[in-house]
């Protein structure tokens, strides 16, 4: 797989918001350990979390990862499955800031702000522009 499909994964698979919509075919065809695996490489990297801290991150990646392969392979329009990406991603944040210090969720929002928008740039990029 090239870096660019990988990294659309982990950034797909750490956002799952209306811009996981963009490279469904590339998510569908990944495994959930996988894409819970690069989150939680992400995270370690990112956030520094310690080895008990990885741990609790991967089980919480995992579970969403699974969670979400569901909405990925459903026939549901696109607009369903965002808001189903959208509320799983609130219900696993809210299990990862039991793991992550004040600090290390403060960053992991600030990081997750700056991976949509550069998904955004990509996408407009992708699309010839945007405006």
């Amino acid at each position: 797989m090239n870096k660019f499909y990988l990294e659309l994964i982990l950034v797909l698979s750490i956002l799952m918001s209306g811009s996981a919509l963009f490279g469904q075919e590339e998510i569908k065809n990944s495994k959930p350990e996988d894409r819970a695996k690069y989150q939680t490489e992400w995270m370690k990297k990112e956030l520094k979390l310690d080895n008990l801290q990885e741990q609790k991150a991967y089980s919480i990646n995992l579970k969403f990862a699974q969670k979400n392969q569901s909405i990925i392979n459903s026939a549901n329009s696109n607009m369903q499955k965002y808001k189903a990406f959208k509320s799983s991603q609130e219900a696993k944040d809210k299990e990862l800031k039991s793991v992550f210090s004040e600090n290390q969720y403060t960053t992991y929002k600030q990081k997750k702000e700056e991976l949509k928008d550069k998904m955004r740039e990509k996408f407009k990029d992708k699309k010839g522009g945007g405006n």
